[in-house]
């Protein structure tokens, strides 16, 4: 079952789909929260209570993974977390270009990541 289909309508279940959009919210608010305050280590522990519910899995998640970790200068956990998404899209790939251009890395990085979704672009 996808993390945001509900449940077949089923009383037993929707309290379940119910917990599980709120620890969704929640994770999405308290990402947003570390992003402003620039709290790493907080959002790191978001990130793991993040992988324990499944939620990473999710690209609207992971997007705000990657620009907690691209805001706090985390750029070798924003790597790890861009490469265990199991879908990217256009805000991952941006998230990711605008890491690179504000990061203290090569700016052949950044190039070279905005090639590579130019690349996948063309792809689909």
């Amino acid at each position: 079952m996808d993390f945001m289909t509900p449940p077949s309508f089923d009383p037993s279940n929707i309290d379940v789909w119910k917990y599980r959009m709120s620890m969704y919210l929640k994770t999405l608010g308290l990402l947003c929260s570390c992003t402003g305050l620039r709290f790493l280590s907080t959002g790191s522990q978001v990130h793991g209570a993040a992988i324990k519910l499944g939620l990473d899995l999710d690209v609207s998640v992971s997007n705000s993974l990657l620009t907690m970790y691209g805001e706090c200068g985390s750029i070798s956990e924003c790597w790890k977390a861009f490469h265990s998404m199991p879908d990217y899209d256009q805000i991952s790939w941006n998230s990711m270009i605008g890491m690179l251009a504000k990061s203290e890395e090569s700016p052949d990085r950044s190039i070279g990541g905005f090639l590579r979704y130019d690349a996948m672009r063309m792809e689909t």
